[in-house]
């Protein structure tokens, strides 16, 4: 049996954990320091508006000194999109990612909230600067599928888009991975 807004039940351990991965940084304080631009804020209105049927998804959008993020949910298929927009004050390294996106990050902070988290693929674009890592998980009794992208945009801004699916949205998730990512809407087999 089905609980009332189940969607959001699913989504929730996501959202804690992201939550908590803005309040417990694995830096020092001064690396989410950045100031939020006007061109953030363009971003974050403008995420989500190539989405299969725009108008179904209910936007969220929280505006930080540091970040920007936008929740983008679609009840209907109890599908979540969610965005990250981290500003830092410097430039950020290829240590300073690999740190951040290591298992131990993912698995102790960032999907600290699902059990039974697996990865199952992890790619990137040739270029070498588009991550995305797949995992399958649970929340209570609920399985999802959930595409992690990290996309550095600049020296100072990093994006993170998560997607959350049920196995049986699949079609939903993969035409909303596509729209998002074309050249990277999923890892190869």
């Amino acid at each position: 049996m089905s609980k009332p807004n189940s969607w959001l039940w699913g989504i929730l351990p996501l959202l804690l954990a992201l939550t908590l991965a803005c309040q417990m940084p694995t830096y020092p304080a001064q690396t989410f320091l950045g100031q939020v631009t006007s061109r953030d804020v363009e971003r974050a209105r403008t995420f989500g508006s190539a989405l299969p049927h725009p108008e179904e998804w209910e936007p969220e959008i929280s505006i930080h000194t540091d970040r920007i993020t936008v929740l983008l949910n679609h009840p209907q298929t109890n599908t979540m999109v969610y965005l990250d927009r981290r500003i830092y004050p410097h430039p950020y390294t290829e240590d300073e990612l690999t740190r951040y996106y290591s298992p131990a990050n993912f698995r102790e902070v960032l999907l600290s909230h699902y059990q039974g988290v697996q990865a199952e693929a992890h790619c990137q674009d040739p270029q070498g600067k588009l991550r995305l890592y797949e995992f399958s998980a649970y929340s209570g009794d609920i399985a999802y599928f959930i595409r992690y992208w990290v996309h550095p945009k600049t020296k100072d801004r990093i994006e993170d888009v998560v997607l959350v699916f049920p196995p049986d949205q699949a079609s939903m998730g993969d035409a909303v991975a596509q729209a998002l990512f074309p050249g990277l809407s999923h890892c190869p087999p």
